[in-house]
């Protein structure tokens, strides 16, 4: 009797075991179905944008079923939001990495600042966030995503610049979002070509602003 329910002891055990396995494999299998559509996506909604893009299509270059993109998003808008969020999230790491890279204070500053403007311009960045993604998640929403991301981003970073972690939120939000915004915008023009807006003049405008605040706030 004693081995009897050891050795039932062992199946259950191995049993659950088992199953444990098999969920983990099933999540890990079902994570990477889910970015390889989000892949698909992104070069689908980059090359043809959101209008002309179908589900059957992106599908197909992920080498999936449509009923199998629809298990994983609800449908063709829901898809197109998380694609402008691992874009937008991948637009903030290439900026951290930028400044991480170019030492401290101002220098990571500038360096942060002019690879946002750099990625900007790339077809794919502009085609799904600063084109497609105001029109088909609406304004309010696509901001949302943009100053979620931006703003926890810039804020922490101006703190730094004056060296005072504490500073108020009154004295610094204003200012992430002024950089917030000009960024934004000038990304904008410079997608449009506008004359006289250039990388270089809009960075040497924007130096010129912080290093006024800074030395508000420092004093």
């Amino acid at each position: 009797m004693a081995g009897y329910k050891h050795r039932l002891f062992i199946f259950s055990h191995t049993a659950y075991l088992d199953k444990i396995i098999m969920a983990k494999r099933s999540a890990a299998e079902a994570a990477e179905t889910r970015r390889n559509i989000m892949d698909a996506a992104e070069r689908q909604f980059a090359e043809r944008g959101f209008a002309a893009t179908a589900t059957a299509e992106i599908a197909k270059a992920a080498k999936v079923t449509e009923g199998a993109l629809f298990h994983h998003f609800q449908n063709k808008r829901e898809l197109f939001r998380a694609v402008v969020k691992k874009v937008q999230d991948e637009f903030h790491d290439e900026i951290e990495r930028h400044a991480r890279n170019s030492g401290s204070g101002v220098d990571a500053f500038r360096a942060g600042a002019r690879a946002s403007l750099n990625f900007s311009q790339r077809p794919a960045y502009q085609k799904i966030v600063l084109i497609d993604a105001p029109a088909v998640l609406g304004t309010s929403e696509w901001r949302k995503i943009d100053s979620a991301l931006g703003l926890e981003t810039i804020a922490p970073v101006l703190r730094i610049l004056v060296d005072k972690p504490d500073l108020s939120d009154d004295a610094v939000m204003p200012m992430a979002v002024l950089v917030l915004g000009f960024l934004n915008e000038t990304a904008f023009a410079l997608a449009r070509s506008e004359k006289g807006v250039t990388i270089e003049s809009c960075m040497t405008l924007l130096e010129s602003i912080i290093g006024s605040w800074i030395r508000a706030n420092r004093a």
